[in-house]
C-alpha cells in the first residue's frame, strides 16, 4: 500500500534590512520529518538590546524544537510548546547579558494534513487570502485576547493562541514584518516575483525598518 506524500507549498521570501547597518530579521522555511512544512519570520526589536542576535536565536530555537518534537505533538500544541521552550532558553541567555531588555516579534505557521496552524506574536502580521481577496489579517494576541508587544524572555510570558484554518478555505498566507506593512500594501507581497526584487530593494533600502515577508501558496 503506497503512502500519500504530503504536498509542499510553494514559498517566496523577501528581506531587506532597510537603512540600518544591522539585519534584525530572520526567516526560516523548512520541512519536518512528518512531511509538514513550517515557516518562521522573527523580527528583532531595534530599540532594545542585541535585536539581531535575539531574533536569530528565537527563530533557530523554534525551528530546533519543531524538528526534534514533531512526532510527539499535534501542530497547534507544538507551536505553543516551541514558543514556551524558546522563551525559557532566551531567558537563560538574557541572564548572561545582565537581564538587559530584549525582544522580537514572530509570525510562524505549520502546514500539515490540510490545515494551517498560525502563531503571531507582537507587531508581525499574518494575512490570509482566498482567491486573491484578503479574508483575515491579524497581529499578535494573547490567550485572553489582549495585545502582546513581543516575545521578551520573561518568566511570566503568557501562552499565545493559535489560529487554525483549513487550507481549502484559503490559497495564500503571507507573514510580514511591521516595517513592510507600514510602507507597502499587501498586494506587493501577493504579486511579487523575483524580477521585481531590484525595484523593491530600491524602495526598501532607505526605510528605517526591515521590510520582509514570507508568502506561502497553498494551492
Amino acid at each position: 500500500m503506497s503512502q500519500e506524500i504530503p504536498t509542499v507549498p510553494a514559498v517566496t521570501s523577501y528581506l531587506n534590512k532597510g537603512a540600518s547597518y544591522l539585519n534584525t530579521t530572520f526567516i526560516i522555511n523548512s520541512i519536518l520529518r512528518t512531511g509538514a512544512s513550517f515557516h518562521i519570520l522573527a523580527d528583532g526589536i531595534r530599540s532594545l538590546n542585541c535585536p539581531s542576535m535575539f531574533a536569530q536565536n528565537v527563530a533557530e530555537t523554534i525551528a530546533y524544537f519543531l524538528q526534534t518534537n514533531c512526532q510527539y505533538f499535534a501542530p497547534s500544541d507544538m507551536l505553543i510548546q516551541a514558543v514556551k521552550f524558546t522563551n525559557e532558553v532566551m531567558a537563560s541567555k538574557r541572564r548572561c547579558f545582565r537581564n538587559l531588555p530584549m525582544g522580537c516579534s514572530i509570525s510562524a505557521v505549520i502546514i500539515a494534513n490540510g490545515f494551517a496552524h498560525i502563531l503571531t506574536i507582537g507587531s508581525c502580521h499574518t494575512h490570509i487570502l482566498s482567491q486573491g481577496t484578503l479574508i483575515h489579517s491579524s497581529s499578535g494576541t494573547l490567550e485572553e485576547g489582549k495585545p502582546q508587544s513581543y516575545l521578551n524572555a520573561s518568566p511570566t510570558f503568557p501562552t499565545p493562541t493559535i489560529l487554525t484554518i483549513s487550507t481549502s478555505a484559503a490559497d495564500t498566507i503571507i507573514l510580514t514584518t511591521a516595517g513592510f506593512d507600514s510602507h507597502f500594501p499587501i498586494t506587493t507581497a501577493q504579486n511579487y516575483d523575483v524580477s521585481q526584487q531590484s525595484e523593491l530593494d530600491t524602495q526598501a533600502a532607505s526605510l528605517p525598518e526591515a521590510s520582509a515577508f514570507v508568502r506561502i501558496n497553498l494551492s
